[in-house]
């Protein structure tokens, strides 16, 4: 089993570019390496979870409970997806696959977009108001959060108790 670092050295092509989804949110859109990507998901059902405004509830994936979260949230946006019950979700791996959770979720508000990314197509790069949100910046043009995600695990493990796994792959 390769780990996740393994995994994205191996998604830099040739050409230096790596293969990036990038996941449309409320706020900002999100780019991340496409193997973060465990599966996109067009419309699940949520059981809602209102202790925490960026934890939206969790959903059922392949047999295993996935925490769902709302990254426009975290950035303290005001913005929302209509409150319903389902939701269009991105299944992320897990960065720490001995952590509390091998997967989680973060809801989109529209379809992925596959792109080829290589550092000369990343412009200028600031930090967001929480590190844990990762970096903002420019990406052909367009304004991007490139995130932590381990930043992100680490405060979606204090929050959430891990469930039994035995994902069926």
């Amino acid at each position: 089993m390769t780990s996740q670092s393994e995994e994205l050295e191996s998604s830099v092509d040739e050409g230096g570019e790596v293969a990036c989804l990038l996941l449309p949110t409320l706020a900002l859109p999100v780019l991340v390496p496409n193997v973060v990507v465990a599966e996109v998901l067009l419309s699940v059902a949520i059981q809602k979870e209102d202790q925490f405004p960026w934890l939206l509830g969790w959903t059922q994936w392949r047999g295993v409970e996935v925490p769902v979260l709302s990254y426009e949230s975290l950035q303290d946006e005001e913005r929302s997806v209509a409150d319903n019950a389902f939701a269009k979700v991105a299944v992320f791996h897990s960065m720490n696959p001995e952590g509390a959770f091998l997967f989680y979720g973060v809801r989109l508000a529209g379809n992925p977009k596959l792109m080829a990314v290589a550092a000369h197509h990343v412009g200028e790069e600031g930090e967001l108001g929480d590190s844990m949100l990762g970096t903002a910046a420019e990406v052909d043009g367009l304004e991007v959060v490139i995130p932590d995600l381990t930043s992100l695990e680490k405060k979606l493990k204090e929050v959430v108790k891990p469930l039994p796994m035995d994902p069926v792959l």
